[in-house]
């Protein structure tokens, strides 16, 4: 086979990727010549007419380095040969691949989840005493800043959980009940430590999540290789102070993930964005806070505009509730606190259509 391939060769000449023969049927010795070389055949009839035919290669096989009749060394690898990564014999070992330890982004099922949801829709007992946290339970599902509830949050942190190694700490703002801290910690091996401003949540969860002031946020000093704020950051009026608490507890290297409104205006604290405690919350321009981030020894190394997902997250947490507030009574308390947080998100949602503000997701980096 070898000294019939060699004749054959002798015959043909390489113009780039192509083998041309000058007339002549292409048989099945020219394709796996052809095959062999990792060529096009091409050929030209005496009026000058070509016919090209792609010899596809089969997977997971690579050809020889070109040459007449040669054949590959042992030891010399695929990536060598200009071909995909792939094991060869006496090369010492396989190409790299993804290590498949390393966690990756993926929405929870409604089953891990859990019954939060499913229990709300079959409860008909009166709603009392509602507070931040009983409503985004029934918003999206769990006492969770994030509009979409964990798979929301898991969709924003994904630039984080695809890079993110086993056994890492995390440091997690604004988070709630700690629902992402617990997922983080069960789906990525993570060492999470979760800080929320708001004392109703931080009695939703458990102890897993500490209280903070914003005047007086204190994360730690550099301990923390990934930053989780998801949300909320929007409503903080001393954004420099927590900022700059963030920084401090980042290692050199960290990175981070930030969630907030920004506005194009060049003026640094206008407009404003309605705040769940009915006050109005600063909407910086996008100029002013990168100055911040600066101050703070940050930088933004990418971002994206998730205004329109926002928008339909939470007109669709509004629009799965509504029916579980009208099937159930509701104490006069409960009622005023409701119509105050629908004011606040319609005021937002109307914020963000009129483009006076965007939600901008901020990937950071220290």
């Amino acid at each position: 086979m070898k000294k019939i391939l060699g004749k054959m060769a002798s015959k043909l000449k390489t113009e780039r990727s192509e083998m041309v023969v000058e007339g002549g049927s292409i048989g099945v010795r020219k394709k796996l010549m052809a095959w062999w070389r990792g060529a096009d055949l091409v050929v030209r009839s005496g009026e000058d007419r070509a016919r090209k035919v792609k010899i596809r290669k089969p997977v997971g096989k690579e050809p020889p380095p070109g040459g007449k009749g040669g054949t590959a060394k042992q030891g010399q690898s695929a990536k060598a040969s200009g071909g995909p990564s792939a094991k060869v014999k006496g090369s010492g070992g396989a190409a790299p691949r993804p290590d498949p330890n390393l966690p990756k982004a993926r929405r929870l099922t409604p089953k891990e989840l859990g019954e939060a949801e499913e229990g709300l829709k079959d409860d008909k007992s009166p709603i009392q005493n509602l507070d931040d946290g009983a409503l985004m339970t029934h918003l999206w599902g769990a006492a969770s800043r994030t509009p979409g509830g964990i798979n929301g949050a898991i969709e924003i942190l994904e630039p984080i959980i695809q890079g993110m190694d086993p056994h890492k700490k995390v440091l997690d703002v604004f988070a709630g009940d700690g629902r992402l801290n617990k997922f983080l910690e069960t789906y990525h091996q993570a060492d999470c430590t979760g800080y929320e401003v708001s004392q109703n949540l931080v009695d939703k969860s458990s102890g897993k999540v500490r209280h903070f002031d914003p005047n007086r946020a204190n994360f730690g000093e550099e301990q923390y290789d990934y930053v989780c704020a998801a949300e909320g950051m929007q409503d903080i009026e001393e954004k420099q102070k927590v900022l700059q608490a963030i920084a401090n507890s980042m290692k050199v290297g960290g990175k981070m993930v930030l969630v907030d409104a920004l506005t194009q205006s060049s003026e640094g604290h206008a407009p404003y964005m309605a705040r769940l405690d009915g006050f109005l919350a600063p909407v910086l321009s996008a100029r002013f806070y990168k100055k911040i981030l600066e101050e703070c020894g940050l930088k933004v190394i990418g971002t994206k505009n998730i205004t329109r997902d926002y928008q339909t997250r939470i007109t669709n947490g509004w629009g799965k509730a509504t029916k579980l507030f009208q099937d159930r009574s509701m104490d006069s308390a409960s009622k005023k606190f409701l119509n105050e947080q629908a004011t606040h998100h319609f005021d937002r949602l109307k914020s963000l259509q009129e483009q006076e503000a965007k939600m901008i997701r901020l990937e950071i980096m220290k």
